[in-house]
């Protein structure tokens, strides 16, 4: 991971556990107010394309270094970028990274032929069902999930503005524009304790999205969360709904929203008691990311997995995009018991 907390993933993760965040004011000016953001202080200060091709590289050096000796020519990879049509965006973007990013992975040998690069907010859950597939049918034995994206752009900010984003400011605000590139290794199931399985992705689509003058009921983020516990439920040692032990929700920039969307969800979904249902949000300490909150949030879990932190063994990740999409993934850790529930 490369954020504004953390040049990697332990220091991002432990930033992120302990509430902490960088959050100051911007050169960016909307209504006499200063724009709070949070920025990368990345070394030489690239801009542009350069920017994101770093917020993507530092993080896939950092899953390289975690494959077995020799096996990065076995490995699929997906690069996950923001939505075409978001004001601000680079051009020719997508095509820079098609060439660029290998060559800054020193050397093209590094990685294996089978490679995808997607956009949109929500296209690292699309690029885990093409790396599922891929592995599945033994095209690659191993998958890298990276994104990088920000929302640090003057374009990008009028057009937030436009619509009637809550940008923060000194007086307050819900959205924090931020910036992220996060990447993630993926494999074949393995029984290895601390490792996390995924069993299930559902997909929705929530009406109430800025401008639309839709009341908020949390009803796509409920098909969402429904679907990917009904296809989890298939899988050998099913993750049930009584198995889910935490959330972990990005559900796009307005926070308050979110944070009101993730209960209404559950309040549709749930329908055991548990003692306990933490909801941890990344947001909280880096900001509107965009795309590169999937692969951070699925480190983040497979960080509290592994350093025994996460409470229970079930987690169910929330993504949201601002176009309204919204998708849910169902994980559960190997070799550890869920939470009881209250019957």
């Amino acid at each position: 991971m490369v954020t504004s907390v953390g040049y990697d993933a332990p220091a991002t993760c432990a930033a992120i556990r302990c509430g902490l965040n960088r959050f100051e004011e911007t050169r960016f000016r909307f209504g006499g107010e200063w724009v709070i953001g949070a920025s990368i202080p990345l070394p030489g200060s690239p801009r542009g394309i350069e920017r994101l091709l770093t917020m993507a590289a530092t993080p896939i050096e950092e899953c390289l270094g975690q494959l077995p000796a020799g096996e990065a020519r076995d490995t699929a990879w997906v690069v996950c970028l923001s939505e075409t049509d978001r004001p601000g965006r680079p051009a020719g973007l997508d095509e820079a990274f098609a060439v660029e990013l290998r060559t800054l992975l020193v050397g093209a040998e590094r990685l294996g032929q089978h490679s995808q690069l997607l956009t949109g907010v929500l296209s690292p859950v699309r690029g885990l069902l093409w790396l599922d597939e891929v592995i599945a049918s033994k095209r690659a034995k191993y998958g890298i999930l990276a994104a990088a994206d920000g929302f640090l752009h003057a374009a990008t900010l009028e057009g937030l503005d436009d619509r009637g984003a809550p940008l923060s400011t000194v007086d307050g605000g819900d959205l924090v524009p931020g910036e992220a590139g996060g990447a993630i290794a993926v494999a074949s199931p393995r029984e290895t304790s601390g490792e996390l399985q995924c069993l299930g992705i559902g997909w929705g689509h929530e009406l109430a999205v800025p401008g639309s003058g839709q009341p908020l009921r949390g009803e796509g983020l409920a098909a969402a969360c429904r679907g990917a516990l009904e296809s989890s439920g298939v899988a050998d040692n099913g993750c049930g709904l009584r198995n889910i032990d935490y959330r972990i929700a990005d559900l796009g920039g307005d926070r308050r929203q979110g944070f009101r969307e993730a209960a209404l969800a559950q309040a549709r979904v749930m329908r055991v008691r548990k003692a306990e249902l933490d909801l941890w949000l990344p947001s909280e300490s880096l900001g509107h990311v965009g795309a590169g909150a999937t692969p951070i949030s699925l480190g983040l879990a497979l960080d509290a997995s592994r350093r025994g932190y996460a409470p229970g063994s079930g987690v169910l990740m929330q993504f949201g995009a601002d176009d309204g999409g919204r998708a849910a993934v169902v994980l559960r850790e190997q070799g550890r018991p869920s939470r009881p529930t209250l019957d």
